[in-house]
C-alpha cells in the first residue's frame, strides 16, 4: 500500500489482474474479461467503500495499427474510464482518474470489457493484462 501526496489518502492496488489472450481486430461489441483468466468470473466485489484512481495496461507487443480500447465497468455497465491502447502508446500505458468520480461501496461489482476497430494490427497474436488502482474514501 502506498500513500497519494496529493491526497494523503491510502492507495492499494486491486489484487486481481484481468487477461485477454489473443486480441482480435473488428471487436466492435465490447467484450468482458475474466478475472486473473478465470473462466465466469468477470466481475469483483469492493469490500469497503473506494474510488478507481487509475488503470495500466501491459501488452504483449505493440499494436502496428489500429487500436484496442479497455473500459471499466461497473455493475456489468460501461463507465466511460477507458483506456486506448494504439501505436503511440507502445505496450505499456497507465490513465489516471480524478478521486471521487467512479466509486463504489462494499458488494458494488467493478469490472473491464474491451473492443477493437477492424484495422488493428496484428490481430490475434498479441496478449493484454490490467489492472486497477483504486483510493480509500
Amino acid at each position: 500500500m502506498t500513500v497519494s501526496a496529493a491526497s494523503k489518502q491510502p492507495v492499494s492496488y486491486i489484487p486481481f489482474i484481468w487477461k485477454i489472450v489473443g486480441v482480435t481486430s473488428g471487436q466492435t461489441t465490447p467484450l468482458v474479461v475474466n478475472v486473473s483468466g478465470i473462466s465466469g468470473i468477470t466481475r469483483f466485489a469492493l469490500v469497503k467503500e473506494a474510488s478507481v484512481v487509475s488503470i495500466t495496461v501491459q501488452l504483449s507487443s505493440a499494436l502496428t495499427n489500429g487500436y484496442l480500447d479497455l473500459e471499466i465497468t461497473k455493475g456489468g455497465s460501461a463507465t466511460g474510464k477507458t483506456i486506448r491502447m494504439n501505436a503511440a502508446a507502445g505496450t505499456f500505458k497507465r490513465v489516471n482518474f480524478v478521486p471521487g468520480k467512479l466509486t463504489g461501496g462494499p458488494g458494488d461489482r467493478l469490472g473491464l470489457q474491451w473492443s477493437s476497430n477492424g484495422p488493428m494490427a496484428p490481430s490475434g497474436s498479441i496478449n493484454a493484462v490490467a489492472f486497477f488502482e483504486v483510493q480509500n474514501i
